[in-house]
């Protein structure tokens, strides 16, 4: 069985603590109704709208729901 590690002067290595990712603050927001202010809260970009399907609409030749009169 091997003994604990040791450094050059024999003393026992300790195992180094790992490294944490720097963390920026939110800046905070002001509270329209006058209460503590809120985290900022980032704009998401707009989803564009999914046109219809051409034959999914009943104005388009040959379009429409074959099922309904």
């Amino acid at each position: 069985m091997r003994g604990e590690p040791v450094g050059l002067d024999n003393r026992p290595v300790t195992p180094a603590t790992p490294a944490t990712r720097a963390t920026r603050a939110t800046p905070a927001v002001p509270n329209p109704d006058g209460g503590p202010a809120t985290r900022a809260i980032p704009a998401h970009p707009a989803t564009p709208a999914t046109p219809a399907s051409p034959s999914n609409r009943p104005d388009h030749a040959g379009g429409g729901n074959p099922h309904r009169p």
